[in-house]
């Protein structure tokens, strides 16, 4: 018949169904965390289907979440065991320090309306 395909297990599958059975399968199969992970990435590595996976919101923030923590994760790992990483603490507390410091200037000019600081300014007609 035509647009049916045979399936072994299921028969003769119409083109409606075919991709709901699909997608039971795969869920069914993906019950593993292991499974769910390598499928996902190799999935998310072809660009429609990750285009199309981050329009949706849940998945997207999902993603998000999952790189932030990551990025802590790292960060946390590289302030336990590299040597180096009292030095760079210690260099982003003073990159910090120096942004209030700008800031502070850049607020106390503006309000004394001193002059401002380089940079674009906006064009008066």
């Amino acid at each position: 018949m035509q647009g049916e395909a045979e399936c072994p297990e299921w028969g003769p599958l119409d083109r409606r169904r075919r991709p709901a059975l699909g997608i039971t399968a795969i869920h069914t199969l993906a019950r593993d965390e292991q499974v769910a992970t390598t499928v996902t990435t190799g999935l998310l590595r072809r660009p429609e289907v990750a285009f199309k996976a981050m329009s949706d919101v849940t998945a997207r923030h999902q993603v998000n979440h999952a790189q932030v923590e990551r990025g802590r994760q790292a960060r946390e790992h590289f302030e336990d065991t590299s040597p180096v990483a009292p030095t760079v603490c210690h260099i982003d507390r003073t990159v910090e320090f120096l942004d209030l410091v700008r800031l502070q200037l850049v607020r106390g000019r503006s309000r004394a309306g001193g002059p401002r600081p380089a940079g674009p300014h906006p064009r008066r007609g």
